[in-house]
């Protein structure tokens, strides 16, 4: 949905960074509405800085995907990966 693009969007540059990357590589607006929720839920669980923390990690380790975020915020402090 539109409101959830919205604020994920202000959640930080790290988190647009990896969800345009992800959504650069769709084209079925069924992933695109997907990839959006996902990191909705995200962002309800852990916050918005928490995310952008985790985001920046997972760009930091050259791996930007839903995986590696989801894997950052729920096996360490993402903070360990804020610069």
């Amino acid at each position: 949905s539109k409101v959830a693009q919205l604020a994920l969007e202000r959640a930080g540059p790290s988190v647009l960074e990896i969800i345009k990357g992800l959504l650069g590589e769709i084209t079925s607006p069924e992933q695109h509405e997907n990839i959006i929720h996902h990191f909705s839920e995200l962002l309800s669980k852990h916050g918005g800085e928490n995310l952008d923390a985790a985001c920046e990690g997972a760009l930091m380790l050259r791996i930007g995907t839903l995986e590696c975020v989801t894997s950052i915020l729920e096996s360490t402090d993402p903070t360990d990966f804020a610069t």
